[in-house]
């Protein structure tokens, strides 16, 4: 087909790594994106033979955007060193294909991707492969379609200008300006906080575009828009795609020049012999079955979105069985006999809380078999466990189910599975429904508070400059510190929050601007967005993930409040905007020091046994051994260090890391380490002990049977080696955490349900290793009482010493010592 099939190369390599399992090359490199971005790309060549194609890479270069604002993208987490290698190595393995690769220093791949289409769509018809809305402002119907993926980096969803405003009300001339005031949670692109996209939608068909929407001063919701117009334009800076990337200007410089001896060459270098046997010696695929002749076309609003459409089989009697699917499918949901089964099934309880009886989600089934999957939808299960593809019906669900009971069996984690992640899902969905209530008053207030505050800093960081400054430029602070001011840049040059931080003594304008971007972030990623997330009942309902940390641990989004501090001035306040309902007050248990107790039971270490069982500040303790003194001598800084000591080398932190959270030197780091490993001897032992279990078995597993593998422990690059290591001892401690934590979760739960009514007592939020309740007032510690012997009962199967502090007020930060003895 005469065509030009432009590649979003990092975006689809990203979805790729995320969506399958961690594989690697007969050398021990990772190829698991390299693998799922091939098979995508040999797929669309063979089906639709485009003429022409290029794979658009991004550049390490800071862009135009990063020197504009300073925390564009700052959201993002540091790529994981094996998907790192695999997007260095990725050019070459693309032009080992026959691609054109193109990449420009300075610009992102959505960039040269929008260069070549305008540049070319005059000549052939352009389509564009992505990952992300971005190139929908590129969308022109007979030149320019995109294509996103969908589930999968398999299934895509394609886009003319009509599929373009029915996704987002918006035609793609208005793409820019709608994203402009919504935002770009993904790129951290601010948007007009409190603008939603219904309104930004309903705006743009009134005015067009946003220069219009600023015009419109007697529209009220225009308001907030004109109030923050420095910031929609930003926005609308940040989301323009760059037509000017110094790219080829030939299109024959595009056309596909693939080699099969070429091919078959790179891709069994990297050991995929599969995809030879696909594309080129055109071996047969297994086909997709047709649906049973009994199915019933349904929607599942209950999927979570995943699934649009399904088909479902009329239940069978099969014994204590039955398929979870929408609805149920008219199942008796309140047969407490019945094991409901099926995918996503948090949801489908919020949506159906009469639903009674056990319940065995195959997601977090196979999670726990291996973290490391990366998917766990019905779809790729089938792929990865019997080579076909996933037709949804009861027999296909009971297959998926029996493989599950076995795997987990086999490898000794079915306990876990029964005992702690089945019955934590009904938990888990009702706290989801209660949520939390949030003042919206005071939190406007802070945003007010805060907003004051940055303008603040940003007239003193001027004052002192002498000059008008952006603090988000990394150009312009950079040209002025290293530049005009001449302050030491040690290394590459950067104005990094590491770069700063060490050279905020050199200058108080350096302060500042920490102080600045620390105040700012708060602002634009924690403050503002907390808004947007407060239901119609005044409360925000948080979602909480089983699945997302390969150690156990919960985490939360939509909105994350795991990443609200208590340790930072914002961050209390921003707590003191979760209250309790009239009558309530919000209750607090904490977990004392969890993980350095469980450490303290695995290396059986009797210093920090002996200073738990006497009750004694461990920190203390520990910094008497290291600094062999009385701990009544100890001093604040001393006990300082022994903390970071102990949290620090529990997971396995050298001396670098050390030297910079205690902000000591790298020789007293050293020397620290030393005499901390002399004074705890077991502990060293134990973590040598549980390396070596790994490199032998491959895996390492808590105490509660929680099993971690770690694939590249034996193989790879040393940082790889060295990250699974890590992994080896953090793995038992923080994994054992959290299955403590839950237990006491799903105790919790059964204990107020039995004693107290739901209008009297409710779990509504777990963070990190916190509970926190709503409760009457005046049964307020009966309450406490009871919990707080449970949450430390979870300890006794594994003979630790647990202990909670217990906190009670109105609101979240600010919270009393209650006494409830």
């Amino acid at each position: 087909m005469n065509k030009f099939l432009l590649i979003d190369a990092h975006s689809l390599l990203h979805r790729a790594y995320h969506a399958l399992p961690p594989l690697t090359s007969p050398t021990g490199k990772p190829s698991g994106a390299l693998y799922g971005a091939a098979s995508v790309i040999l797929r669309l060549l063979k089906d639709e033979n485009p003429a022409y194609v290029a794979a658009c890479f991004d550049t390490p270069a800071p862009t135009f955007r990063k020197q504009k604002y300073e925390a564009y993208k700052a959201n993002r987490p540091k790529t994981e060193e094996s998907l790192a290698s695999q997007l260095k190595e990725a050019p070459d393995f693309f032009k080992a294909m026959g691609l054109a690769v193109v990449e420009c220093s300075g610009f992102e791949g959505d960039d040269i991707i929008a260069t070549l289409a305008l540049r070319f769509c005059e000549q052939t018809p352009i389509e564009i492969l992505t990952g992300d809305l971005d190139s929908l402002q590129l969308v022109s119907d007979g030149k320019i379609m995109v294509r996103t993926f969908g589930r999968g980096v398999k299934d895509m969803v394609s886009y003319d200008e009509q599929r373009v405003f029915e996704r987002l009300g918006v035609w793609p001339s208005q793409v820019c300006d709608y994203k402009a005031i919504v935002g770009d949670v993904s790129d951290n692109v601010p948007g007009v906080a409190g603008v939603g996209p219904k309104t930004a939608a309903l705006l743009l068909g009134r005015y067009k575009d946003l220069a219009g929407i600023l015009e419109a001063t007697e529209d009220p919701k225009a308001a907030r828009i004109i109030e923050k117009k420095d910031l929609a334009i930003l926005s609308r800076e940040l989301v323009v795609l760059n037509k000017d990337a110094p790219v080829p200007e030939v299109l024959d410089f595009f056309k596909t020049k693939q080699d099969k001896e070429s091919l078959r060459n790179v891709l069994s270098s990297y050991g995929l012999e599969s995809l030879i046997g696909r594309y080129i010696e055109n071996r047969p695929t297994v086909s997709k079955r047709p649906a049973p002749a009994t199915a019933k076309k349904i929607t599942a609003p209950l999927m979570g979105g995943l699934f649009e459409e399904r088909r479902s089989v009329p239940p069978e009697d099969d014994g204590d069985i039955e398929d979870l699917q929408v609805e149920v499918l008219g199942i008796d949901k309140e047969d407490p006999k019945k094991t409901k089964v099926g995918f996503f099934l948090k949801e489908a309880i919020k949506e159906n809380p009469e639903m009674r009886g056990k319940f065995y989600d195959l997601g977090v089934a196979y999670w726990l078999a291996d973290s490391d999957l990366k998917d766990y939808s019905p779809e790729f299960l089938s792929q990865f466990l019997f080579k076909e593809d996933f037709e949804f019906n009861k027999k296909n669900i009971l297959r998926l189910y029996a493989r599950s009971r076995k795997i987990l069996s086999d490898k000794g984690t079915y306990g876990v599975m029964e005992n702690i992640e089945i019955p934590l899902l009904p938990v888990l969905a009702r706290m989801e429904m209660r949520g939390i209530a949030v003042d919206k008053s005071r939190l406007i207030k802070i945003q007010q508070k805060a907003e004051v505050k940055v303008g603040e800093l940003k007239a003193q960081i001027e004052s002192l400059a002498g000059k008008d400054l952006n603090p988000n430029s990394p150009l312009q602070v950079g040209n002025f510190l290293f530049d005009k001011l001449k302050l030491t840049s040690r290394g590459k040059r950067s104005t990094s929050f590491e770069k700063l931080d060490s050279i905020k003594n050199e200058h108080p304008v350096v302060a500042k601007i920490l102080e600045y971007r620390e105040q700012f972030k708060a602002l634009s990623t924690y403050i503002l967005p907390l808004q947007e997330h407060i239901g119609q009942d005044g409360r925000i309902h948080t979602e909480f993930l089983q699945t997302a940390a390969a150690t156990g641990r919960l985490s939360s989004r939509n909105p994350n409040l795991q990443n609200i501090s208590k340790d930072t001035a914002w961050g209390k306040e921003l707590r003191e905007s979760f209250v309790s309902g009239a009558g309530f007050t919000l209750l607090s248990l904490d977990y004392s020091q969890i993980e350095l107790r469980v450490l303290a039971v695995l290396a059986g270490d009797r210093g920090l046994l002996d200073a738990f069982a006497a009750g004694k500040d461990v920190h203390t303790a520990t910094a008497g051994k290291i600094f062999k003194k009385d701990i009544a001598e100890v001093s604040e800084k001393e006990r300082a260090i022994a903390k970071s000591l102990n949290f620090g080398l529990m997971y396995g932190m050298g001396p670098v890391s050390f030297a910079k959270s205690a902000g000591v030197s790298r020789t007293q780091a050293k020397d620290f380490i030393k005499e901390y490993f002399e004074a705890f001897p077991a502990i060293r032992a134990w973590q040598e002990e549980a390396r070596s279990f790994a490199r032998k078995h491959g895996y390492v597993e808590t105490l509660s049977g929680r099993r971690r593998y770690l694939h590249s422990i034996n193989q790879g690059s040393p940082e790889v080696i060295a990250e699974n290591e890590r992994q080896a001892i953090n793995h038992p401690v923080q994994g054992l955490g959290a299955d403590l934590i839950k237990s006491a979760m799903i105790k919790c739960e059964t204990a107020l349900s039995e004693k107290f009514k739901e209008t009297e007592a409710r779990m509504i939020l777990t963070v990190h290793d916190e509970l926190l309740f709503e409760v009457k007032t005046n049964i307020i510690k009966e309450v406490a009482s009871c919990v707080a012997s449970l949450m430390v009962s979870v300890g006794d199967p594994y003979k630790l010493k647990l202990s909670v502090s217990v906190k009670a007020g109105e609101n979240w930060g600010q919270q009393k010592t209650l006494n409830i003895e």
